[in-house]
């Protein structure tokens, strides 16, 4: 995976730090096909555009 491709993606461990949502929320979201959780090396990984997609619709109605 090039350093471009690393920054499309951001570990499941900084989420909650970066997006605030709980870690157990992302596996919900991941159960219902919301998001997908990828697996590298061990390493679990999200797109950096589902997240934003998913939080985006929930500030724009504040």
């Amino acid at each position: 995976m090039s350093n471009d491709q690393r920054s499309e993606y951001i570990r499941l461990s900084r989420v909650q730090d970066v997006y605030g949502v709980h870690r157990a929320t992302i596996y919900r979201w991941a159960a219902k096909g919301v998001v997908t959780i990828y697996k590298l090396d061990g390493i679990s990984l999200l797109r950096r555009s589902e997240m934003e997609s998913m939080i985006r619709p929930a500030s724009a109605g504040a």
